[in-house]
């Protein structure tokens, strides 16, 4: 369950990346998400672990991850969902 979480919500940061590749955003931005994506999949432990343990600050010590990202992720763990991504498959 951990690890197919861990998927998960790798699988929304790359969809987040691919989006605003598509939407022209910046590159760094993109590349940012996709960064983001395969540090949580390349985890060896949850990280809804790391974030119940550590809080936002357990997030933004991953590589790659920074404030922006960290919160997605917490928003991704605690609701299930990710605002930004919402807004983004509608402007699609």
């Amino acid at each position: 369950m951990a690890v197919s979480l861990n998927q998960t919500i790798a699988g929304r940061l790359n969809e987040v990346a691919a989006i605003l590749a598509e939407q022209g955003a910046n590159r760094f931005r993109v590349e940012a998400y996709r960064h983001a994506a395969t540090t949580v999949r390349g985890l060896a432990q949850p990280v809804a672990e790391i974030f119940a343990r550590d809080g936002l600050a357990g997030l933004e010590a991953l590589p790659g991850v920074g404030e922006s990202i960290a919160r997605a992720i917490r928003d991704l763990l605690l609701h299930g969902r990710l605002a930004l991504l919402d807004r983004l498959r509608g402007e699609r």
